[in-house]
């Protein structure tokens, strides 16, 4: 009886012991292991990801005083419109909620016909403008040179620019001489100089991740004092003084905005400038995916808990006459503990591993599964996050624990005539669970398995819902080809307005005559891109006869509709008759329609 005590206790032999008994229940141990590897791998994964995403500071001092100022308009309806540009100097002057508030416009995708590129090559780049507070609202200063002043915001000043520091070394080789240096940019065949003042330290690219096209050169915003407003054109960012809230800030510019309205009823009428927090703004356009998922993978994670201790509930019912048969042979309870503890730790350790190796790759099946059409902020910088793995561990490895030392625990006052009697219930194979003690927890656990999985289908639905793109027509049969013209091009023809019409037209011609081409249609951007113009409109009087109304507008040639399948619900199609020279058209939208112009 001692040898046998001695041997229990040797951990090699329990060891051993413990894979014996594993090996003899092959489906229980697999199934096991591999829950809890889906378990810790999957919400790992994926709470990383959103970690990553919605929890992780902001690479900036402070950055919970950071806010952005939106304007909305209550007659129109429209929402997250950018600052009018007469209107931001007001609310720089008056607003005292804030250490500093500055402008920004940009960046300009790389992507446009007529983006930037350097003076004599064709390489593109991204160019933003800023006001002058704009790097000391992030509290960021150059690392070679000076950041933008005063004067530089004034019109008639010098053209000055800052340059990004990945652009700085890749052209300038990292050197300090490049401040003070002429950059000469290329815009539409036209030459642009810019003085260098100053190089940007390296990994600062803001308004990235806002928008999805990282700055290569800053250029001085300049904005005139005017009694014209003008239309929406500035994004505000703004940095809350200490102690400020943001509800105080939103009551101070709900004044400022008041005012404003009262000195230009024409051009302010209906406005309401909003304050966010630049930290929500990131999320803002998915933070309802973002939420769906998260309830979706805490789900999944419950259900993985649950299946584990279904499993080893399941096994505790098989296994109590067998631990009852030791302890009559004379095994200690603290044998049967370590014994059972030493079991839990090979299953949590082989399913640990294997739900590393989940999660490791589990977050890169996330990102290469998001729908390329939705734009999630610093979506580049998502990994695994060893804080979410430690805790999934934690939870899914007590889970085990738990539920696996239930029948060790139970025979700390065990009853052995009970157990061991033959024909009593511990031993017949087919005795109901529904008998056993536990019963009415295994009964729980497999309810709650239902209405979990239950829910987690209905999430994962909604989610795919939420991120389907509803583009109004059917884009599988569709192909798209970005055009644009070299410099070169633009400045070797003489009127270039002129003869890119006749280009397109011949490039369309080609294109069309192809085989298995059913029609072609050029347009100046791609369909859901976003083209922001203000316009008026007589006729119909309201808000469009008395002030500039905000809208998208698209330049498409005339077949563009029937490429796109797109239904006409009243009126007609744009025509080849509608020339340059010919009363101008244009066709708008229900939503336009029903705004403007109801019933």
């Amino acid at each position: 009886m001692d040898l046998h005590r001695m041997r229990l206790l040797v951990p090699a032999a329990s060891i051993r012991h413990s894979v014996r008994a594993l090996r003899r229940r092959p489906a229980f141990t697999a199934g096991t292991i591999l829950t809890l590897a889906l378990v810790i791998g999957a919400s790992t994964a994926l709470f990383s990801a959103l970690y990553g995403l919605v929890f992780r500071r902001l690479p900036y001092d402070n950055p919970g005083r950071l806010v952005m100022l939106w304007d909305a308009n209550r007659k129109t309806g429209l929402e997250h419109m950018p600052v009018m540009t007469g209107a931001f100097p007001i609310f720089e002057r008056q607003a005292r909620s804030f250490e500093a508030m500055a402008a920004y416009a940009g960046p300009s995708p790389k992507t446009d016909m007529f983006a930037s590129r350097l003076w004599g090559t064709e390489e593109r780049i991204a160019t933003a403008s800023c006001s002058p507070q704009f790097f000391a609202v992030l509290r960021t200063v150059p690392l070679v040179g000076r950041p933008f002043v005063a004067a530089d915001a004034t019109y008639g000043s010098a053209h000055v620019a800052i340059l990004d520091y990945d652009f700085w070394r890749q052209h300038y080789g990292a050197s300090a001489d490049a401040v003070g240096k002429t950059l000469s940019l290329n815009f539409a065949g036209e030459r642009h100089d810019y003085t260098i003042v100053g190089v940007m330290p390296e990994g600062f690219a803001f308004p990235f991740p806002l928008v999805p096209q990282k700055p290569d050169i800053w250029f001085n915003l300049r904005y005139p004092e005017q009694t014209y407003l003008g239309g929406n054109s500035f994004n505000v960012v703004g940095r809350l003084k200490e102690g400020v809230s943001l509800l105080q800030a939103q009551t101070e510019i709900d004044a400022i905005a008041r005012r404003i309205e009262a000195d230009h009823p024409k051009d302010f009428a209906g406005e309401r400038v909003g304050v966010v927090s630049l930290e929500s703004e990131l999320i803002r356009d998915v933070r309802t995916v973002l939420w769906v998922l998260l309830a979706a993978v805490g789900s999944l994670m419950l259900i993985g808990c649950a299946n584990i201790g279904h499993l080893l509930l399941v096994r505790a019912v098989g296994q109590e006459r067998d631990m009852a048969l030791r302890a009559a042979l004379g095994a200690g309870r603290a044998d049967l503990i370590a014994d059972a503890l030493v079991e839990i730790a090979l299953l949590a350790l082989a399913g640990g591993i294997l739900g590393l190796l989940l999660a490791n790759w589990g977050v890169r099946a996330f990102l290469a599964l998001l729908p390329l059409s939705l734009y999630i902020p610093r979506f580049s910088v998502v990994a695994l996050d060893w804080r979410v793995l430690a805790v999934a561990a934690a939870v899914s490895i007590g889970v085990t624990v738990c539920f696996g030392l239930l029948p060790s625990v139970r025979l700390l006052r065990p009853d052995l005539n009970r157990l061991l009697k033959p024909g009593s219930g511990a031993g017949r194979r087919g005795s109901s669970v529904f008998g056993r003690p536990g019963s009415i927890l295994l009964v729980s656990e497999v309810c709650l398995t239902l209405v979990l999985l239950t829910g987690t289908v209905m999430l994962t639905r909604s989610l795919g819902a939420l991120v389907a793109t509803n583009v109004r027509f059917q884009p599988e049969h569709l192909l798209t080809v970005n055009i644009s013209f070299s410099n070169a091009a633009v400045q070797s023809l003489p009127d270039f307005s002129q003869a890119k019409i006749t280009l397109y037209d011949e490039f369309t011609e080609r294109v069309a005559a192809m085989s298995g081409v059913g029609s072609v249609a050029a347009a100046e951007a791609f369909p859901l891109s976003t083209h922001p113009l203000s316009f008026k409109a007589d006729g119909g009087g309201g808000a469009i006869a008395e002030a500039d109304q905000p809208a998208e507008l698209h330049v498409v040639t005339p077949n563009f509709f029937e490429t796109m399948a797109t239904p006409l619900v009243g009126g007609r199609w744009l025509a080849d008759s509608d020339v340059p020279n010919s009363q101008p058209v244009v066709v708008i939208n229900e939503t336009m329609a029903r705004r403007y112009w109801p019933g």
